[in-house]
């Protein structure tokens, strides 16, 4: 999806029987020109038959974080203990935050559940999420809570030295908020679901909605809140270390990752996918009774922060499309360089188009 077509379908979603003439308007375009994208929407299965009927059935549940990001880029080598010279960048972030962003900037409807307080920084969050199409209907707003954040440093290579993170406030999601979703999370073709919330709310989603698909995408400090759920989780995006400590042992070689994935499936998981810190990407899809390992340098990043999450995206947006399981897992590669081309958590010029173009232009 363009980034007009995209603003188009906004302003139908609105007001579903809107004349072509005031879209026009509203966007300062010709008529014809609306007419153009309308049919390429309705090409696509966005909207369909008259008044722009909207097909509501389809959309993506995200329960996951908004994070206020901080960043500084070092012009040399990080000196611990002394004095860095760089920049600092300051931006919205958050695994769930970020998958949502991914997502609507693809074309894709998502329902996004989160936490956040009444501080400045979300403010700051909740401005940008309204700027990029996100619905913050779904929040639990702790007006006296401050918001989850993220601070990582960067060397002059623009690799990470140190991270650090405040997300006391996902202490505040509790089951009873998860259950005033219901309905929202019993009609999402997916859920995709973060790690770092209290247990109970983690054990809670996994007793309640067993029929659904959950995706999940932990961090390291949180792969424990995942090993009793094995079996009963859809999709699992995981790098060699976190697949590591799910095992119990490192996952160096090619060779360890690909039988560690293998070992994943054993326990339940129905497909898995283990980036390779910069060397390839392994994949296994249970059903389709397929796996492989993709060789790629792509997921060596400007900044890592996001591009495991637009990897994420990647899956979701795939499976939706229906794609075969190789080339799901190169668009997703593809989704992650598109986000390590930018300094920000989420790529701004992200489209599906440009995501094409840099499959495209890379060997995968």
């Amino acid at each position: 999806m363009t980034n007009r077509e995209r603003q188009l379908l906004q302003l139908i979603e609105q007001n579903p029987m809107i004349k072509q003439k005031d879209l026009a308007e509203k966007l300062g375009i010709t008529r014809s020109s609306v007419a153009v994208h309308i049919r390429n929407l309705m090409l696509k299965g966005y909207i369909k038959g008259k008044g722009y009927v909207l097909d509501d059935n389809i959309y993506i549940a995200v329960i996951g974080a908004t994070n206020f990001d901080v960043q500084g880029f070092s012009n040399t080598d990080v000196s611990c203990g002394g004095f860095n010279f760089g920049q600092i960048k300051e931006s919205a972030g958050g695994v769930g935050r970020n998958i949502t962003e991914n997502l609507i900037r693809l074309g894709t409807r998502v329902k996004f559940v989160s936490t956040i307080g009444g501080d400045g920084r979300s403010h700051f969050i909740m401005d940008h999420c309204h700027k990029v199409g996100i619905s913050t209907d779904d929040f639990l707003i702790v007006e006296n809570g401050r918001a989850s954040t993220y601070m990582a440093i960067l060397d002059q290579r623009n690799h990470q030295v140190h991270a650090f993170a405040d997300m006391k406030i996902l202490e505040e999601m509790t089951p009873e908020f998860i259950n005033s979703k219901s309905q929202i999370l019993r009609n999402a073709k997916i859920i995709s679901l973060d790690t770092g919330f209290d247990d109970g709310v983690i054990d809670y989603i996994f007793q309640n909605y067993k029929r659904k698909d959950i995706y999940m995408s932990p961090i390291s400090t949180d792969v424990h809140q995942i090993s009793e759920h094995l079996n009963q989780i859809h999709t699992l995006r995981i790098n060699a270390r976190e697949a590591g400590l799910i095992l119990d042992r490192e996952l160096k070689t090619r060779k360890d990752i690909i039988t560690g994935g293998k070992e994943l499936i054993e326990k339940g998981v129905r497909r898995v996918y283990i980036t390779h810190a910069g060397k390839g990407v392994y994949f296994n899809d249970s059903r389709a009774k397929l796996d492989g390992y993709i060789k790629t340098n792509m997921l060596v990043s400007k900044s890592i922060s996001g591009t495991a999450d637009a990897f994420m995206a990647g899956i979701i947006f795939g499976t939706i499309k229906d794609m075969k399981p190789e080339l799901l897992t190169k668009f997703a590669i593809a989704m992650a360089d598109s986000t390590a081309k930018s300094r920000e958590s989420v790529n701004p010029l992200l489209t599906y188009d440009f995501v094409m173009d840099v499959l495209k232009d890379t060997t995968l």
